[in-house]
C-alpha cells in the first residue's frame, strides 16, 4: 500500500469495523441523520468535480460529485468550512463499505492521481 493512501485505508478499516457491528436503521429525516465516518470528501482544486466523477466512472470507480441535497449548487457544508470556490468545485465524495478492499483504495488513489496528471485544470 502506498503512503498517500493511508488515510483512505484508515477510513476503510473504520467502515469495515462499522459493517461488522451490523447495519444501522436508516434515518427517517435529515434531523435524525448522524455523520457518516465512512464517507470522505476529496478535492482536486481547479478540476470540476463532475469531470472527475465521469473519468473515474469510465475506470469502474463510482464516486459522487456532492451530497444528494446540494443539487448543482455549492454545498452549504463546504461553504461553511470556508473553502474557496475553486476548491469546493473540485470536491468529490468517496464512500467506503464492508466490501471495499485495500486494492479498491489503491485503485481510487491511482485514478485520482491519473486524472490530476492527465487533465488540465479548468477552474
Amino acid at each position: 500500500m502506498k503512503y498517500p493512501t493511508i488515510l483512505f485505508a484508515l477510513l476503510l478499516v473504520l467502515a469495515l469495523l462499522l459493517g461488522a457491528c451490523g447495519a444501522q436503521e436508516e434515518p427517517q429525516s435529515p434531523e435524525d441523520a448522524e455523520p457518516e465516518p465512512f464517507t470522505l470528501s476529496v478535492s482536486l482544486p481547479g478540476y470540476p468535480s463532475q469531470n472527475i466523477v465521469t473519468d473515474l466512472s469510465d475506470r469502474g470507480i463510482c464516486i459522487s460529485a456532492g451530497s444528494a441535497c446540494h443539487r448543482g449548487k455549492a454545498s452549504h457544508v463546504l461553504t461553511a468550512m470556508g473553502l474557496d470556490k475553486r476548491t469546493a468545485a473540485g470536491t468529490v465524495r468517496v464512500s467506503f463499505g464492508p466490501e471495499t478492499s485495500f486494492e479498491d483504495v489503491d485503485a481510487l488513489f491511482e485514478a485520482l492521481l491519473a486524472h490530476r496528471n492527465t487533465r488540465f485544470p479548468m477552474l
